[in-house]
């Protein structure tokens, strides 16, 4: 084992050097009392994280990275091509990834870090990760649109999104560093 995380260390290296090649290891559900959907990472780094930290201490998606990690070092394809990642799942049924970043060569262990851009909640929208990314159409249902309020207040903006609608169809944009919405298709 010791030799597989030496090898393992020395493909790593101390950057991510894995390229551009994406392999989606397995899933991850993340406990709700860490985050309930990826809006709740939006603007909040701590969030990110904990759910990392958690990653991390998951012992399957511990076995199943090493797995991947030893399958890339036997080919002698992907050693450099290919970007470790993991499917974050939350309860609202949105989804996120987080990157294999680091392996600790002498302690075993592995450490992770949010794929910007990945998240998107479970209505399909993609959520922002910074405040300009917040120029865009959305569409929720029910109380959802009540996390992208909470993650636009968190960039010192106060947005109204219409809740308990079957559906809303809501367009923001950035003006001079603030979000505006503008909600339609209002069917409450």
């Amino acid at each position: 084992m010791k030799k597989f995380l030496f090898a393992c260390g020395m493909l790593l290296g101390a950057v991510n050097c894995w390229g551009q090649s994406i392999l989606e290891v397995t899933n991850f559900q993340v406990d709700p009392s860490i985050a309930e959907s990826p809006w709740d990472m939006t603007g909040y780094s701590r969030t990110r994280n904990l759910i990392s930290d958690a990653i991390t201490k998951d012992v399957t998606v511990t076995k199943e990275v090493e797995d991947t990690l030893i399958r890339l070092i036997a080919s002698s394809e992907g050693q450099e091509k290919s970007e470790i990642r993991v499917w974050a799942e939350f309860s609202d049924g949105g989804r996120a990834q987080f990157k294999l970043a680091y392996v600790n060569i002498l302690g075993g262990e592995y450490g992770y870090s949010y794929a910007a851009g990945t998240g998107v909640d479970g209505n399909g929208n993609r959520v922002p990760d910074s405040p300009v990314e917040f120029s865009r159409r959305f569409s929720f249902r029910g109380d959802t649109g009540k996390k992208a309020v909470e993650a636009a207040a968190r960039f010192g903006s106060d947005i109204e999104i219409p809740l308990n609608c079957e559906t809303v169809d809501t367009q923001c944009d950035v003006v001079e560093g603030d979000i505006h919405c503008t909600s339609t298709s209002l069917i409450c």
